[in-house]
């Protein structure tokens, strides 16, 4: 038996929650975040996770002429995100920069997924054409050599 004010006050609200029709359910939120380019990189800020566009909005007027902000005005940015969905639905590689010869013997850098063995898968759509021994979608291992990875040997294509 609920005896406290309180908590017939949170009984009452939760009863009402579950009774009200599902078409007027939160089904979605918004997400406001805030970024700007420093020196190259982008410089990215979570605010906040609001319950309508409109309460995003009014956080970015209470924000908006505070240090840092008033100096990148249009770095603010709303996203809305469906609840109970997944919104990543693959899976993720990490990809780091590798140097590859080219068909001259000149070392050139391409794009490089990180593999779970320590190896790397090449990638290189564009320019393909132009490797030499390590081609697109090669599996090769690499050294480090001035901070720098540099393939040294084929695995498997």
């Amino acid at each position: 038996m609920l005896k406290r004010p309180l908590e017939r006050g949170l009984f009452n609200i939760i009863f009402h929650f579950y009774q009200e029709p599902h078409s007027k359910m939160m089904k979605s939120v918004f997400f406001l975040e805030h970024s700007y380019e420093l020196e190259g990189e982008e410089q990215v800020k979570f605010i906040g996770v609001y319950s309508t566009h409109a309460e995003a909005e009014m956080a970015i007027e209470r924000l908006r002429h505070k240090k840092g902000f008033i100096n990148h005005p249009a770095g603010f940015d709303i996203s809305e995100y469906t609840l109970n969905e997944d919104h990543w639905a693959t899976g993720f590689v990490t990809m780091t920069s590798i140097h590859v010869k080219d068909k001259n013997g000149e070392w050139m850098i391409v794009s490089g997924e990180c593999l779970p063995d320590g190896n790397y898968r090449v990638i290189e759509k564009y320019k393909n054409d132009l490797l030499g021994e390590f081609k697109d979608e090669d599996i090769v291992r690499c050294e480090e050599r001035d901070e720098e990875l540099y393939t040294v040997e084929k695995i498997s294509s």
